[in-house]
């Protein structure tokens, strides 16, 4: 019998929570189906199995003809990951390149890493488009998102890299419009596939990090900083109201992301009780969402982790596209959409009071998940 060989492709070498979740789901997904070979890639080697990420070989062996794979599947596992950008991606992995991304002029930087990482050869990260490669190999996509370019140097070979798949699913609605009405391109639709995690962590496997009922809080701190304020005022209406301690959380923790700055800010300014929840490593982030009573954030898989153990949330910002359309596809109907910073405290008193258990619909989207790499790994026996 034909093992597959499985290339995962995620950003998951960063401590960005999503991220480091989409191999570790891909591959005990997969594993259900049969056996495998499996090898995680990001944009560079790294190992963060210290927080309990799994260890990543880096691009090049995409990039590299004398490291190409042959004959194997190359998943691109999830994620915001169409029309994305290499030098931001690059940024988010040190804290030094995240500087100098903002400091430098973008051009002759661009220029310099390009080189530095022969990227000429892949203009777009994580859509494989060299011929040789597409050739030799089955390229999938499973529930990314993103947008689709609008300049005719990067549509080419964004619109080759998906024709040359063997399957492309999808996350959300506004994914899917973007890809059929501009490029041209059927996809499916399939939820993310960090909704299967409850299965994979149970809540009852995962220590609670606080005996009493809490409100678990994330903010970007990229996306929030000038919003802080008033995020403290919601939060202070937020325990008037409903006399629940807030549990202040970090899930994007690396550069560009910062949500522990946020966490800071309104731990040395609030007036209400409220404490740190841990984030050393990714089981902590998992068990202060499972635990809540109620999530608000402008995390996606803050979201995400939130439906999969059936709690309500408030997800944050209209402006966050991909949280929003993800919602609106996914959530059930008293949870859908993004609400305004100034609308925090009112969406809080709604949800809670029109919550109730929706678990009937998450296990149908663990279906479609299950469904989903299923059929990546039939057809990577093929």
């Amino acid at each position: 019998m034909k093992i597959p060989s499985i290339f995962c492709v995620s950003a998951s070498d960063r401590y960005n929570y999503g991220d480091l979740l989409f191999p570790i789901v891909a591959k005990w997904q997969l594993e259900q189906c049969g056996p495998l070979s499996f090898h995680n890639v990001a944009t560079v080697e790294s190992n963060l199995s210290e927080v309990g990420a799994l260890p990543t070989t880096g691009y090049d062996i995409f990039i590299d003809s004398d490291k190409h794979p042959s004959d194997a599947t190359i998943l691109i596992a999830g994620g915001q990951v169409l029309n994305s950008d290499w030098m931001k991606l690059l940024s988010f992995i040190k804290p030094r390149w995240f500087r100098l991304y903002g400091k430098y002029d973008q051009h002759r930087l661009k220029r310099h890493v390009f080189r530095q990482f022969k990227l000429n050869n892949e203009p777009l990260p994580f859509m494989p488009s060299n011929g040789e490669l597409l050739k030799n190999n089955r390229i999938m996509y499973h529930a990314v998102g993103g947008s689709v370019p609008s300049m005719p140097h990067k549509l080419g070979p964004f619109t080759q890299a998906l024709k040359a798949a063997k399957y492309v699913s999808v996350r959300d609605l506004a994914t899917r419009r973007a890809l059929n009405n501009r490029a041209k391109q059927a996809s499916q639709l399939v939820p993310d596939s960090v909704i299967s995690y409850s299965d994979l962590k149970p809540k009852a496997s995962l220590p609670r990090q606080c005996d009493e009922p809490y409100i678990c809080v994330q903010f970007g701190y990229q996306k929030s900083k000038h919003k802080l304020v008033m995020i403290l005022k919601q939060l202070q209406r937020v325990y008037d109201e409903h006399g629940v301690k807030i549990g202040l959380l970090s899930i994007g923790n690396c550069p560009g992301h910062d949500d522990i700055k946020a966490a800071k800010w309104i731990k040395r300014h609030a007036a209400f009780p409220c404490f740190h929840l841990k984030h050393d490593h990714i089981d902590d982030i998992t068990s202060a969402l499972a635990h809540a009573k109620l999530f608000i954030g402008t995390s996606l898989h803050g979201a995400i982790l939130s439906m999969t153990y059936n709690n309500p949330f408030v997800a944050v910002d209209k402006q966050i596209n991909k949280l929003d359309a993800y919602t609106k596809t996914w959530a059930p109907e008293f949870l859908k959409g993004c609400v305004a910073y100034i609308e925090i405290a009112r969406a809080v008193s709604q949800r809670l009071n029109d919550y109730h258990d929706y678990s009937d619909l998450v296990a149908e989207q663990k279906a479609q998940v299950k469904k989903s790499f299923e059929h990546i790994y039939a057809l990577s026996l093929r």
